[in-house]
């Protein structure tokens, strides 16, 4: 056989095919030729929901038969029936085999199967988008029709009449991963309740491209998910009879039933992440209508086959009820069938016949005399000559390939055909079997990359999806979806559900978020090892996708002890942090944004961390370029105290409340001092309320038990010592009191002036030490603009100019009283009184007339009135305009 086939074709051979009850076509090349091999042994089977394969033992008259030139090609095995008709097989021929030969005749051996089995070889991953599985499978077996248009067209298929595709949901995804395409149909039609057969037909191919003729090969794929739409076999109506080589028809020679214990019931359940309240509607319970017999029911009735599936496995209730249905379908299905043999070359599976002329079934109304064939075994062998089967049954014997003749094979008759078959009753309903723990091969764990939709850096949806695509798709193979699989883009996946370290309840929202960005690899499980159902389980670093530097200048290994969390901008390249450092001895860490490097660092800081890392400090650090904020709404206390390993409570400040208390202490001791001396009102309640605030400050906790407690005050302490200063100005204020209390000294130094005012008057005691006012350059003023000045000592006051004149002035007069005496200096001149003597010491003594002297006095200024409250209410809100009091 030459590449082309055509050196195959070129053979005669001595041996002649067409007068014999079985022959075997050979097409090629659009030639075919019956007369290469001589079919002599047959064994094939055929099964519903299965395939077929004929194993088929020929003799040809040359020896040196090419067997590659056999493989792929399309093949017809026929056999002649009762009728003088011809029963077809047509099929590819998957395996072909050399034997012996005695010179003049060689044996060879081929296997002729269907298309499945060649699907079988073609292993792929491809993702099918927005499909229900039958359409699915039409996608595939329209490729393997284009895939045998080159082969004569030697395979089709059709949906049986009555089947409706807009019956079948369509589904979001349906993963074919690392499977072949036979096993991802079988597992399609298997899962969607749809059985097949294969039968001998035409090419659809070949007919649009007017090729195809009678004698084309071809066989048909039959889907079909109504048992009611099956042919009639040619068969017609069979007789139970004896075998006897006298009949002139083909009959039934053997009949009997099986039954097998099924459960009484169905149930499946699959979990529906949208609605998980609702469990309910995740079960559906599917009762049985199989009669088991008096003692088979009541055990049937107590045995139930619980089927946990993949999570949302079906689109509604409805749906999800069917899928129990099919399983309960399928166990009505095995629950009996009936076995026989016979000689009826016509028969083939998927099709009904009627038997007659058996006592037990024509006791039966008419409906329940017709069966459909599931499955077929079949023996035949070609009538030789006696002397030409003697000798090519010694080639056969010597290749393994046959018993010695005369001896059957074990249970089988010598009869030239003999087929054995399995039946049901037409009024049964044939689904194939499903078990998703054998039938779906979990992929394992798998990787992908994440994408979305365009400029797009987080794309999910509001469960906190993601789109997917596997790597390993390839565009060629999703074409028919315009590369919706393999187009990187968010038309590679259904939205794919990313496990987290921690989801809240439907109470509250919790929980962990990180959702993988476009283009992150991520760890893909399956879920019940469904490819169907993938779920996003890690993110994983690759060569592009380095791990984050958790440090300037960051490099594994050498920075190896970080650990943490490091996002980054959506299109930018600002980052935010979570960072651990468990260096030995130098252990540390970070909350960080680079939004105004803000971070709060804790422990051993240095920076940056890496081989020439520069120690800068240890303990906390709370810093921003831009603002930093501290709030407590039931306090907020700042403190320098220490607390040894953190076995302190929260708000420790036992020392600050008893300073608060001694410099109150202090306070109201010096009050009660200054409203004896100076007339001066006392402290009143705001000091004592503020401390008690302190004091209570963490009752209500779970420190100390109570409601009256918290109060949005700020404590600040520090035992050795707290620093204020500014670079600018410094404000200190309170709406209502300061006390400035020190149980030492209090300075109060300036650079410049001091200024200081009251609205509502200024009073300075001293219980001990004095009073002091210097100005070493300068005047010193003091006025009363509306009152009197009163300047009083218990002993001598003295007014010294050093260099100068003491001048007293008054607009209306002066007088001096001393001892009981007077001098009265006025306008109207200057009188003295005295008890004494008066004496005046002088050089001279002159009296002139009068004459006035002129004093200037200072201008009155108006006095004004200030209402505090009104300035404060005007502050609070945000108003230029005061209203006068």
């Amino acid at each position: 056989m030459a590449p082309d086939l055509s050196s195959l074709l070129q053979y005669e051979s001595g041996l002649t095919a067409d007068n014999r009850p079985i022959r075997l076509r050979l097409f090629g090349q659009d030639k075919q030729n019956s007369n290469i091999l001589l079919p002599q042994s047959i064994h094939g089977t055929e099964t519903v929901c299965g395939g077929f394969k004929y194993q088929i033992d020929c003799v040809a008259s040359s020896c040196r038969l090419p067997l590659k030139e056999f493989i792929g090609l399309p093949a017809t095995l026929e056999f002649v029936t009762d009728r003088g008709r011809l029963r077809q097989v047509s099929g590819v021929i998957a395996q072909a085999s050399s034997g012996e030969s005695d010179g003049a005749i060689s044996s060879y051996r081929v296997i002729l199967c269907d298309v499945m089995t060649i699907m079988d070889q073609r292993v792929n991953t491809r993702v099918f988008r927005r499909l229900s599985w039958p359409q699915i499978v039409v996608v595939v077996l329209k490729e393997w029709l284009q895939i045998y248009s080159a082969q004569a067209g030697a395979f089709d298929y059709e949906f049986a009449d009555g089947f409706r595709l807009e019956n079948y949901p369509e589904r979001e995804q349906t993963i074919q991963f690392n499977e072949s395409d036979a096993a991802f149909v079988r597992r399609l039609l298997g899962r969607s309740g749809i059985a097949w057969f294969f039968r001998p037909g035409s090419s659809r191919v070949l007919q649009q491209n007017g090729q195809a003729s009678e004698s084309t090969p071809a066989h048909t794929l039959v889907l079909f998910d109504a048992h009611s739409t099956l042919a009639r076999n040619d068969a017609g109506v069979v007789r139970y009879h004896r075998d006897d080589a006298t009949e002139e028809r083909d009959s039934v020679t053997r009949w009997g039933a099986v039954r097998k214990f099924q459960a009484g019931n169905a149930s499946v359940f699959s979990w529906d992440y949208k609605q998980p309240g609702n469990v309910p509607v995740m079960v559906t319970e599917v009762p049985g209508k199989i009669d088991q017999g008096r003692s088979g029911n009541p055990l049937a009735c107590a045995v139930q086959e619980y089927i946990v599936e993949s999570p949302h496995v079906a689109t509604d209730s409805d749906q999800l009820y069917r899928h129990g249905l099919l399983r309960m379908q399928r166990k009505e299905l095995d629950s009996k069938c009936f076995i026989g043999e016979g000689t009826v070359r016509d028969f083939r599976v998927g099709e009904y016949f009627t038997i007659m002329n058996h006592p037990e079934i024509d006791s039966h109304p008419v409906g329940e005399r017709d069966f459909v064939i599931t499955a077929l075994d079949v023996r035949a062998r070609n009538n030789l000559p006696r002397s030409l089967e003697e000798r090519v049954q010694r080639l056969f014997a010597c290749n393994g390939w046959e018993v010695k003749q005369g001896e059957p094979a074990e249970g089988w008759s010598t009869n030239p055909f003999q087929m054995r078959f399995e039946a049901v009753r037409r009024a049964i309903p044939i689904v194939p079997a499903f078990d998703p723990w054998n039938d779906l091969r979990d992929p394992g764990l798998q990787v992908a990359l994440v994408v979305g939709g365009q400029n797009e850096v987080v794309h999910c949806d509001e469960y906190g999806r993601v789109k997917i695509r596997f790597p390993a798709t390839r565009p060629v193979d999703h074409q028919h979806a315009g590369g919706a699989g393999a187009s990187d883009t968010d038309t590679d996946s259904a939205w794919v559900r990313v496990a987290s370290q921690w989801a809240g309840t439907g109470d509250s929202h919790c929980g962990n978020l990180t959702l993988p960005r476009v283009g992150t690899e991520v760890l893909v499980a399956f879920i019940g090892g469904d490819p169907d159902k993938p779920i996003i389980i890690s993110q994983l670093y690759n060569a592009r996708a380095l791990p984050p530097p958790l440090s300037k200048n960051a490099n594994l290994p050498t920075t190896r002890f970080l650990s943490g969390i490091r996002s980054q901008e959506i299109q930018g390249w600002r980052a935010n942090q979570l960072r651990f450092d468990d260096t030995p001895r130098e252990i540390s860490a970070q909350l960080a944004s680079d939004d105004g490097t803000s971070q709060l660092n804790l422990g051993w800081l240095t920076h940056p961390r890496g081989e020439r890392r520069q120690p800068r400090g240890e303990g906390a650090e709370l810093r921003s370029d831009h603002a930093v904020a501290i709030r407590g709404g039931k306090g907020v206390l700042i403190s320098a105290n220490g607390s040894a390993k953190a076995e302190g409570n929260q708000l420790d400040r036992a020392e600050l409340i008893g300073l608060a208390d001694g410099l109150r202490d202090i306070a109201d001791q010096l009050a009660k001092l200054a409203e004896t001396h100076a007339k001066d009102p006392g402290n009143g309640p705001l000091l004592n309320q503020l401390v008690d605030k302190l004091r209570h400050l963490d009752h209500g906790t779970n420190v100390t038990e109570g409601s009256a407690g918290g109060a949005p005050i700020v404590a600040v302490t520090g035992p050795a010592g707290i620093v204020m200063a500014s670079s600018e100005s410094m404000a200190l204020g309170a709406e209502k009191n300061i006390d400035l209390i020190t149980a030492a000294d209090t300075h109060l130094t300036a650079g410049g002036r001091t200024l200081m005012r009251a609205a509502m008057g200024l009073s300075a005691f001293t219980n001990d030490g004095g009073i002091k006012q210097v100005a070493a350059r300068g005047d010193v003023q003091t006025e009363a603009q509306d009152g009197a000045l009163n300047l009083i000592a218990k002993k001598v006051m003295e007014l010294i100019s050093n260099t100068d004149w003491i001048n007293i002035k008054a607009r209306k007069g002066v007088r001096i009283y001393g001892g009981g005496s007077e001098l009265k200096i006025s306008a109207e001149g200057i009188v003295g009184n005295t008890t004494g003597n008066n004496h005046m010491y002088a050089a001279d003594h002159q009296t002139f007339g009068k004459k006035a002297s002129e004093v200037q006095f200072p201008d009155e200024l108006p006095h004004h009135d200030i209402c505090i409250p009104c300035m404060l209410a005007a502050a609070r809100a945000h108003s230029p305009l005061v209203e006068a009091e």
